[in-house]
């Protein structure tokens, strides 16, 4: 029966116009939510994590230092600095994507970190770090470290 296919047709096509508006209405109110966030970033959190817990002994660890590719699956470099707590010697930061409402990615999120400005600018002229990554790297660089 062609009128039976044409009513379904208009249903599922009535059914997609539904979704995608509804889509384009909410994402921009999910994007700003944190716990929204924290869920869909959670595979950059979770190989940050895995980063800071591997380094998190050694003490002895030459900072600041690139990891190329090191976060969600290759996409994106993580820089190590200087922590300035005595019992975390080093905080982590993913370089080439900021994490929305919730600021940068860095693990642990609440070590005040240093790096030397020098580092930074010579990072910065050669590697792309997302703008609020290096606002926050610049708000932490010192002259002479």
């Amino acid at each position: 029966m062609p009128g039976t296919k044409f009513k379904s047709a208009i249903v599922m096509i009535a059914i997609v116009a539904v979704v995608a508006a509804c889509y384009y209405l909410l994402k921009p109110r999910l994007m700003s939510d944190k716990g929204f966030l924290e869920i869909a970033q959670a595979p950059i959190w979770s190989d940050l994590q895995g980063i800071e817990f591997q380094h998190r002994a050694k003490r002895d660890l030459k900072l600041p230092v690139l990891l190329k590719g090191a976060v969600d699956s290759g996409k994106y470099d993580v820089l190590g600095v200087v922590g300035k707590s005595s019992r975390t010697p080093s905080v982590w930061i993913v370089l080439n994507v900021n994490a929305g409402v919730n600021g940068i990615y860095a693990m642990p999120s609440d070590v005040d970190y240093a790096l030397p400005c020098s580092y930074l600018r010579d990072l910065t002229s050669k590697e792309v770090i997302d703008s609020k990554v290096r606002v926050a790297l610049q708000s932490h660089c010192i002259e002479s470290l």
